[in-house]
């Protein structure tokens, strides 16, 4: 370093004799001095990072990054002859990180199996069994989806209410007591599937797991393409059970393509000088579309999803596309509320293990299905708040930005059994017109709620009044039995 300018933010470094280059605080913000038992913050000053005579790393800022925009102009497409290169620090990253991509037909864009191949040649999207934390959960939502009581009818939907209260449980399949706690160290009491998920509320989501049944959250699990060892516990239902990112990605893929299983495939096809056929559409892990249909994951019993002749559909369009909405509300409204920056429809979900050793985040556009993954080899702490929010999103981001670039942009279409209503947050009760805090649900049709959250809320009042009432005077026949029926 031959400078060191706090009061300019900008710092000079020497590469050899008249090879010179600037160095600004924007650049280096995140260099702060490595502290696990404190939250992540930027430094304020380039001097608390480099002072005068340091030897480190730097890499050459991108060109969009080093030109930056004037206020009411565009910036320049090469800066100007006497610029000064502009360079930020590089480092190896003590963590390592994963990232798969496909898009809807199973065509593999891009495949990242760890920092630096010459450094370790792990593939951390096919090897690694690593715990997904919450990014399990669509898959407890989507089992529960799935289900349908004796008479056929649905058990639950989006707006179904689910409790978020504290609950000691004893497992039925191990025999341990246990009480799950949420992220937050708070619980918001009765709460709608839709914001459950979007908030990955944890005792939530044990619940819901409870009463689906672990055996029908595995062979949900299962017909989504999960191939690891589930452990049959209601820990799972917050992730425990590790899995490869190709698996967890590509289950998420079957949201996207409608309910269909998808097959990664890498390489399309490689031929001699003479053209004959060497290898073709070679699948990244399980060819499920090779497998004969006896041997093939079936999709959920009795939801309609496995069609013989179709072997890769495995759940229908209709319940694909309410996982796709409720993962939509993730993006929209719940812990991956920053990626709405980047302008583009797209849904998915964070993944953070309970002591922060793994950071996820599984999502997708209409066309493209994307994993990301970031942790250490053997697990321990990332750090504070390096959620999947935290870690593995802004990656997600980044990718998802340059891979949809030159594609249309598309919504997600719903399909023909899927109807619309528009809904209190709250209760999931149809919303009136002078609704305020409201959302447009998407439903199966036939089970969208018809009661309105006022007739209700009017209930419960009037309820509320003959309790009162009968406070204060010797209740008659008729209120002590409209009493006796009220469950409260």
């Amino acid at each position: 370093m031959l400078s060191v300018d706090d009061k300019a933010g900008i710092a000079k470094v020497a590469f050899a004799p008249d090879v010179q280059a600037e160095v600004h605080l924007e650049d280096i913000d995140w260099a702060r001095p490595a502290n696990p038992d404190r939250e992540p913050y930027n430094i304020s000053r380039i001097g608390e990072a480099l002072k005068r005579g340091d030897v480190t790393r730097f890499a050459p800022l991108p060109l969009e990054e080093a030109t930056p925009e004037e206020d009411g102009k565009e910036p320049e497409a090469t800066p100007p002859a006497d610029a000064p290169l502009r360079v930020r620090l590089a480092q190896t990253p003590l963590v390592q990180g994963a990232l798969l991509s496909f898009d809807t037909r199973g065509e593999v864009l891009a495949f990242v199996g760890g920092y630096d191949f010459e450094k370790s040649e792990f593939n951390r999207v096919t090897q690694a069994r690593r715990q997904p934390g919450s990014a399990f959960k669509p898959i407890i939502y989507g089992a529960a989806l799935a289900q349908q009581d004796a008479e056929g009818h649905r058990r639950f939907t989006p707006a179904s209410i689910i409790y978020d209260r504290p609950k000691v449980y004893t497992d039925q399949y191990t025999g341990l007591v246990w009480k799950p706690k949420n992220y937050g160290r708070e619980f918001y009491g009765p709460i709608t599937f839709r914001k459950a998920l979007a908030k990955s509320i944890n005792t939530a989501a044990v619940h819901l797991c409870d009463e689906v049944g672990m055996g029908e959250v595995i062979r949900y699990a299962r017909g989504l393409g999960i191939e690891s060892p589930i452990e049959p516990t209601l820990a799972t239902a917050l992730g425990t059970s590790g899995v490869s990112l190709l698996e967890l990605t590509r289950g998420y893929g079957v949201f996207a393509a409608g309910g269909r299983r998808l097959v990664p495939r890498y390489i399309k096809k490689v031929t001699d000088r003479d053209g004959n056929v060497l290898l073709e559409r070679v699948a990244l892990g399980t060819d499920f579309e090779a497998m004969p249909p006896e041997a093939s994951p079936e999709g959920v019993e009795g939801n309609g999803g496995h069609d013989p002749s179709d072997p890769m559909r495995v759940i229908p369009p209709g319940e694909a596309y309410l996982m796709v909405d409720l993962l939509r509300a993730v993006v929209l409204e719940g812990t991956g509320v920053k990626l709405k920056a980047l302008g583009k429809p797209v849904a998915g979900k964070t993944g953070t293990t309970n002591d922060q050793a793994d950071a996820w985040f599984v999502g997708f556009s209409p066309d493209v299905v994307t994993g990301v993954w970031v942790g250490h080899d053997v697990a321990k702490f990332l750090g504070p708040g390096e959620t999947g929010a935290k870690a593995a999103a802004p990656i997600w981001m980044d990718y998802m930005r340059a891979a949809l670039a030159e594609r249309p942009e598309r919504d997600f279409s719903p399909p023909d059994s899927i109807v619309f209503a528009r809904i209190d947050r709250e209760s999931g009760l149809l919303a009136t017109h002078d609704g305020k805090d409201t959302v447009f649900q998407a439903f199966l049709s036939g089970t969208e709620p018809t009661e309105t959250a006022d007739a209700q809320r009017n209930t419960s009042e009037a309820l509320q009044e003959l309790r009162e009432d009968s406070l204060s005077q010797e209740p008659d026949a008729d209120a002590v039995r409209l009493m006796q029926l009220d469950s409260f």
